[in-house]
């Protein structure tokens, strides 16, 4: 066998055209390789989506099965591939061998099929043919690996497109046929076919001339093939049929992502074996990029997506951006622990953990499909932050240090920018702040729910062209319009999909975290201030839950933050550029949320404290009141074209005499509908610990007096001028609002001062670094904070008798499984329009208020969904149109409930 081995990268002080030729065979391996990979991966995807229309989906779940056990079968195959391609020498030495035993288990799986069947949830037809695989899959592995190994990419990748290319030619006929037996046998054949291409005119070499099998890589490689492939075996093997299929389409999906940058390790393992400088850096670039890039795609447009595959996988769609994350984060941390193992077998315990913690997870929770993706999405993101951290160790950081200086030609950094990346890489902060964002990212993706009816009228604003759009938000609605001009570009780039309408509040959600981080280490000059407020900002149920809304409360707790910083740097250093900071995030916080000026109004009044101190004791304030002033009118001019939107949408809003869209849900319990001390205490509670049900709120605004002792112990804790600034941004705007709602009870809302949210995780984050570290008291404290926002966060996001989760999604699922040509739709109340239009777009639905014309018309069944039942005008009207139609002698042919969400079908 002739190796032919690619040249290694020239180090530092090579002259540039060698690390440019070095650098073009690194991305020149990686493109070619993957290229055919992700073709592959099409073929693949093109060959699942024939069959999910071909075959019925009881017969789609065990083929689904079987191709994650065929997967199974190569967990092994994945392995070898990675400790050949690292030492090539001994793959086709110990072929043979491994082959015989191949034979051995198929003989042996042959045998036991009617006992495995049952295990495993699948015919036995399906068993014999996945028995066959079994002699096949080692020697595929092996392979392929020598081929990644010996640098013969140009072969790996004619192995790896003859695969999915023999999948659809052979599968499709042998599907038609034979249904599932035919399909499976096609894809067992083709793998057979891939073997041939990578052994075409190869020859074994001597037994005696092979090295030592690397078992670190083999173990790593195995438990990361586990991580990727058990959630999918505990989803046949618990779940019932259809949530099976449901789970089976979604790893079907899923596995563009990992699949995707499956190569990527391989082609790596072999340069890092050797010690290469930069091929860490372009393996981790290109598997980033085929990762995020996987997930934006699918993301921008899920229901089309789900739609490929037909009407019953319709409610999988919202499901796919996070299960997509999570293979991406496992095709993440591949390259991590593949970089690492080759000079620490340790390494390989990172993924063998991970998948103990994922078994568990699957034990604990994994009741549905949700939350099967929801605990492999935990797995891989805890295993991606982990191997991330070991690889930023000494020798990560070596590593990428040595690959930011072979940067070559156009790429190259001067040095200069060279030494300020390295000043850059060794400060702490750096795995701090990732580990932060990444925290704060997974619970922000890991549970998500159905739009409800605001963020529906948010998208229906959205699709229209600026100038209507502005009208709209003239006429009624009462927010200023940043929010929605970053939603309409943001519709026009990645579609209007459940996530792709979200993506505004998500980014600005994640960014509140190390932005809390920095802001808390700066304002207190502590670094364990800033890491416990980003953890707490991390954690806060309130900033995940508005994270996850296509509204702008989310963007409005990241100005506050921003601008309570900005003005603490205005006050100690006084630089222009921090006078520029605060000034353009005071004005984006009023083009944001117009009682967002209740904190202005704070911070301008703390100005004038300050200059009235610095007179007092004697210090110049010459020039700090000429850039208050200048400050100010900025923002004056810089917000002046608010000024006619928000006059007419306060005429709007006194004219209203009836409840709109707008204010809906601002009352989440009818204990809570009058204004009242307790209302007050529940407000400022779901800042802290997020929405609960009406029951537990109650109960927890009983406690108000241990709130008090908690605040005069805080008080004891030691206070400053910083505190007391953040204190009193957090706290006089809801003071305020509480006299507003005196007035008008709607007003008073916590969405409406939700930038105090930021500003209590920086205070609490301030009293948790105020005890002494590694201190019992410390302990219990920070404990304390800790379940308190985790018990939160799960009840919050898990308990389906929140209030303020409206099942809409679920709802108009259950009623496009059901609805039939010339059926029809009526929603209650007629604002729900927006709703109709986002989830009904093709049915036939009419509001309440042209029920009439609808029953005369309908030829077909009725369905009524209705929702804000709780109020009794709503109910009224739901109620005489549901005997009207009784009347007409319509029969009541179901019902059903979802959260906040009602539906009757009467023929």
């Amino acid at each position: 066998m002739t190796a032919h081995v690619l040249p290694a990268p020239e180090g530092i002080g090579v002259e540039p055209r060698g690390r440019a030729r070095a650098w073009r065979a690194l991305a020149g391996e990686q493109a070619l390789v993957a290229g055919a990979q992700a073709l592959a991966g099409l073929g693949n995807f093109v060959f699942s989506l024939v069959l999910v229309r071909m075959l019925a989906p009881a017969q789609f779940a065990p083929l689904a099965a079987f191709l994650g056990l065929y997967l199974l079968v190569h967990v092994p195959a994945l392995s070898l591939s990675a400790s050949s391609a690292q030492r090539p020498g001994w793959a086709l030495a110990r072929l043979p061998r491994l082959s015989a035993l191949g034979l051995g288990g198929a003989v042996a799986a042959a045998v036991c099929a009617p006992l495995l069947a049952p295990a495993l949830g699948l015919p036995v037809a399906l068993v014999l043919v996945l028995a066959a695989a079994l002699p096949g899959a080692p020697a595929l592995a092996l392979a392929r690996g020598s081929l990644y190994g010996d640098g013969r990419h140009s072969r790996a990748a004619a192995s790896l497109l003859a695969e999915p290319a023999l999948r659809v030619l052979l599968g499709l006929p042998l599907a038609l046929t034979l249904g599932s037996a035919g399909a499976a046998g096609a894809v067992v054949f083709a793998g057979y076919g891939a073997l041939g291409v990578a052994l075409w005119g190869r020859r074994p070499v001597a037994p005696v001339t092979a090295p030592s099998v690397p078992w670190a890589t083999v173990a790593a490689f195995l438990a990361l093939a586990v991580v990727q492939t058990q959630d999918l075996l505990w989803a046949n093997a618990t779940l019932p049929a259809a949530e099976a299929a449901r789970f089976a389409l979604l790893s079907t999906v899923g596995s563009i992502a990992i699949f995707a940058s499956a190569t990527v390790p391989l082609v790596l393992l072999p340069r890092a074996a050797r010690g290469e400088a930069g091929a860490l850096g372009a393996a981790v670039a290109l598997t980033a990029a085929l990762g995020l890039g996987s997930v934006l795609a699918v993301a921008a447009a899920p229901s089309a997506v789900a739609g490929l595959f037909g009407a019953p996988y319709a409610d999988v769609a919202p499901m796919f951006a996070r299960y997509l994350l999570a293979m991406a984060l496992l095709g993440l941390a591949r390259v991590l622990v593949a970089h690492r193992v080759t000079g620490d077998a340790r390494a390989a315990m990172l993924p063998a953990g991970a998948a103990v913690l994922q078994a568990a997870l699957l034990i604990a929770f994994g009741d549905t499909a949700a939350a099967i993706a929801a605990c492999t999405l935990a797995t891989c993101a805890a295993l991606a932050v982990v191997a991330g951290i070991v690889a930023m160790s000494a020798p990560g950081l070596r590593v990428v240090r040595a690959t930011v200086t072979d940067l070559p030609g156009a790429w190259r950094v001067p040095e200069r920018r060279t030494a300020a990346a390295r000043r850059v890489l060794r400060r702490p902060e750096v795995l701090t702040v990732a580990g932060l964002t990444l925290l704060a990212l997974v619970p922000r993706l890991l549970i998500e729910r159905g739009l409800w009816l605001d963020e529906a009228i948010s998208v229906h604003q959205a699709r229209m062209s600026v100038p209507d759009m502005l009208d709209a938000l003239r006429a009624g609605d009462v927010h200023p319009p940043l929010h929605h001009l970053l939603l309409w570009l943001t519709v026009r780039i990645v579609g209007t999909g459940e996530t792709a309408v979200r993506l505004p509040s998500l980014v600005a959600g994640t960014l509140l975290v190390p932005a809390l981080y920095f802001a808390g280490r700066e304002l207190y000059s502590r670094h364990r201030v800033g890491v416990l407020a980003g953890l707490v900002g991390a954690l806060s149920p309130l900033a995940v839950w508005y994270s996850q809304e296509a509204r702008m409360y989310s963007l409005f707790m990241l100005l506050a933050l921003l601008a309570v910083w900005m003005q603490v740097r205005v006050v100690r250093r006084g630089r222009p550029v921090d006078w520029m900071l605060y000034t353009l995030a005071s004005a984006a916080l009023l083009w944001t949320q117009y009682f967002g000026l209740l904190q202005v109004l704070v911070q301008q009044v703390a100005f004038v404290g300050v200059l009235v101190y610095r007179r007092r004791v004697g210090i110049p304030v010459k020039h700090t009141a000429i850039a208050w002033v200048l400050s100010a009118l900025t923002i004056a001019l810089l917000c002046l074209p608010l000024a006619g939107l928000a006059t007419d949408q306060l005429h709007a809003y006194l004219d209203r005499r009836a409840a709109t869209p707008s204010s809906v849900g601002s009352s989440v319990a009818p204990s809570l509908e009058d204004l009242s001390i307790y209302a007050g205490i529940a407000n400022a509670l779901w800042t802290v610990i997020g929405y609960h049900s009406d029951h537990t709120m109650l109960l927890l605004g009983a406690l108000w007096p241990l709130a008090m002792l908690a605040a005069l112990f805080l008080l004891g804790r030691g206070w400053s001028s910083t505190s007391s600034l953040v204190a009193a941004c957090a706290l006089v705007p809801v003071m305020a609002l509480f006299g507003l709602g005196l007035l008008k009870r709607d007003l008073f809302e916590v969405r409406y001062f939700a930038g105090a949210v930021p500003l209590m995780a920086l205070l609490i984050g301030r009293l948790l670094a105020s005890f002494k570290p590694r201190s019992v008291t410390a302990a219990i404290a920070a404990t304390a904070v800790g379940v308190i926002l985790v018990a939160g966060l799960t009840d919050q996001q898990l308990n389906r008798t929140n209030p303020r989760f409206y099942d809409f999604e679920g709802a108009t699922a259950r009623i496009l499984a059901e609805a039939r040509p010339g059926d029809t739709i009526i929603y209650s109340p007629s604002f729900l329009q927006p709703i109709a239009e986002y989830y009904l777009p093709r049915e036939d639905t009419r509001p309440i208020a042209r029920a009439g014309e609808a029953l005369h018309d309908v030829r077909g069944r009725v369905f009524v969904i209705a929702s804000f039942l709780d109020r009794p005008s709503v109910a009224a009207r739901t109620g005489a149109v549901i005997s009207e139609i009784e009347r007409r002698r319509r029969v009541l042919d179901a019902r059903f409930d979802e959260p906040q969400v009602k539906v009757w079908v009467y023929r």
